[in-house]
């Protein structure tokens, strides 16, 4: 399972100069959960859309353990959903998940249940 969404104008930038283009854009992102810059990306709601087709995959695995490798924004995504469900919203993204310090490939473990 391999997916990244990301405007092709942040192909091949910093993490930094990737963080100065979204802290421009929020505004943007604040008043309209579907936005996307240029129609390139993914909206709010598209990634909110595909954390939950992530978590449905990975509920309907016959493990009890699995191994997931991935960027630390979308986990932050993830556990958005988790914790919100149907509630999950870019103001609770920016107020809870968005200071979560959880960098690329880093350990953790969660348990997700039905």
């Amino acid at each position: 399972l391999y997916e990244f969404k990301a405007p092709s104008i942040l192909k091949g930038k910093t993490r930094e100069l990737g963080l100065q283009f979204w802290e421009k854009h929020l505004p943007e992102i604040r008043k309209n959960p579907d936005w996307k810059y240029h129609g390139e990306g993914e909206s709010f709601k598209e990634i909110v859309a595909r954390t939950r087709k992530f978590l449905n995959f990975v509920k309907n695995q016959p493990y009890q353990r699995i191994a997931i490798i991935g960027h630390g924004t979308f986990f932050r995504y993830t556990l958005g959903v988790l914790k919100f469900g149907n509630k999950y919203n870019f103001e609770k993204y920016e107020k809870y998940m968005g200071s979560i310090n959880w960098e690329n490939l880093e350990m953790k473990e969660i348990e997700i249940t039905t």
